[in-house]
């Protein structure tokens, strides 16, 4: 369950030296979940269910006792309509921009630290 895992990542952040990727790790990924829930008005009904059955699946997986959310943050970038829909909720032109391409840049980041290893304890 959600909690469960949530409760995990506190323990360790409070037990453990300074492990800053723990904590990038919780923030990162609660406030792509909480953005997933601002976009969903913006979004069709599959996109609504598709974010949701993502983001629901996210918080329950489980990864192991090291970091427990490490993969949360791109589990939740996996729910490609969510920053476009934040995009869109800005409006056309310049503001859909500013919007969409840190989005964008934030799931290639979250790609490449997965690729090289860069993320994984």
């Amino acid at each position: 369950w959600p909690w469960e895992l949530l409760i995990d990542e506190v323990r360790l952040i409070m037990r453990t030296e300074p492990n800053y990727h723990l904590l990038i790790s919780l923030l990162l990924g609660w406030a792509l979940a909480a953005l997933a829930l601002i976009s969903l008005p913006r979004m069709h009904v599959l996109e609504r269910l598709y974010v949701l059955a993502i983001v629901g699946l996210a918080l329950c997986y489980y990864i192991g006792d090291i970091d427990p959310y490490m993969a949360l943050p791109r589990h939740i970038m996996l729910a490609f309509p969510l920053y476009t829909a934040l995009a869109e909720r800005q409006g056309g032109g310049r503001r859909f921009w500013l919007v969409a391409l840190p989005g964008a840049a934030l799931n290639l980041l979250l790609l490449g630290l997965y690729v090289y290893r860069g993320w994984i304890p």
